[in-house]
């Protein structure tokens, strides 16, 4: 995958760069066609399609992994995976997510759902986005409360639909028009609203969905101008609802393998400044983020390093947190060799 014209990276990275940047428009949605951007959790969806200033790009989900590091092995491998199953939602047409599914020794090009134990405290929970989802938060909120969790590493593979010649319809003056919005009750979007200097129509039906309609074609930064704009306004609760961008399919789709370059770290324990490497740096993270906290303001940690901050997985971020985390790290800069259960007992 490419992002920003760069070398290629993992997908993994490209949705956690898009996940972060509050620049770029993003959709999310179950259809290989269509997505509407709603708040839907990571780990949800099976497309996405993001437009930045520089390039856009709609890409479908296959298949998800997720890495999980314990301290050791655990005593009942059925006992974690039906726990991780459970954290699991099946799609329509789908099996129930079961231990003897992901455990099955059976060689299949079809299965859907497989656990894997690598030895020395490694799992790999593997699913396709045809038929299972998994919000990613509850995911880490359970890792954390395993006394021995270290990390949990993410690896997604996907297709590039642009490459494959599905794409926005970016350069259709006709009534699909580049974007499609659903307005607020009682509301009227007029091409005035967008305040942008191009021109464009907007035509509503019936049932109040309203399209923005190009008069001339629009180069990306245009393209992305106006997405930026529809999507401000739908964040500001001004007028619209929801948006969604039209897909086309043009010529015939090639059989392109689904690729990944690799995984990201999703999050591990007491990371707390995303570095992956636990020192006095989380240290200052946690005391910064309670020392907020107790004084009545906003904490300073949000997504996943809040998670990773909560230590002993109880559900809160607070002095009994701060204290297991310098004790680990006081330990280790000692030359020790601590580890997560005995420091959580």
């Amino acid at each position: 995958m490419h992002m920003n014209g760069e070398a290629e990276v993992p997908l993994a990275q490209v949705l956690q760069m898009l996940e972060n940047d509050k620049t770029a428009y993003v959709e999310k949605g179950e259809s290989m066609y269509y997505g509407l951007k709603d708040p839907t959790p990571v780990g949800m969806y099976d497309n996405i399609f993001y437009a930045t200033a520089e390039q856009d790009d709609l890409i479908q989900l296959n298949e998800y992994a997720y890495r999980i590091q314990l301290e050791q092995d655990v005593a009942d491998v059925r006992e974690l995976t039906e726990q991780l199953c459970g954290l699991l939602t099946k799609k329509e047409n789908a099996e129930e997510p079961t231990a003897d599914q992901a455990l099955s020794t059976e060689e299949s090009e079809t299965r859907q759902l497989t656990m894997t134990a690598e030895g020395n405290g490694a799992y790999t929970l593997r699913f396709s986005t045809s038929s299972y989802r998994l919000d990613e938060e509850k995911l880490c909120q359970f890792l954390q409360t395993l006394s021995g969790f270290v990390s949990v590493q993410q690896e997604v593979w996907g297709v590039s639909l642009k490459e494959n010649n599905i794409a926005p319809m970016w350069d259709c003056q006709d009534s699909f028009g580049i974007c499609c919005v659903t307005l607020k009750e009682g509301a009227a979007l007029t091409p005035e609203d967008l305040d942008l200097d191009f021109d464009v129509e907007i035509e509503q039906n019936e049932k109040g969905t309203c399209t923005i309609i190009p008069k001339k074609f629009l180069d990306m930064q245009q393209r992305y101008q106006l997405l930026r704009k529809v999507s401000l306004m739908v964040e500001a609760g001004e007028k619209i609802d929801r948006v969604g961008v039209s897909y086309i399919m043009y010529e015939s789709v090639p059989n392109t393998a689904a690729e990944s370059d690799g995984s990201i770290q999703l999050m591990g324990r007491g990371d707390c400044d995303g570095s992956k490497e636990l020192d006095s740096s989380d240290v200052f993270e946690l005391l910064q983020h309670t020392a907020n906290v107790g004084a009545g303001n906003e904490g300073t940690l949000t997504g996943k390093e809040l998670l990773a901050a909560d230590i002993d997985g109880n559900g809160s971020v607070d002095s009994t947190d701060l204290f297991e985390l310098l004790r680990y790290c006081a330990e280790k800069g000692a030359g020790l060799q601590p580890t997560w259960t005995e420091i959580l007992g």
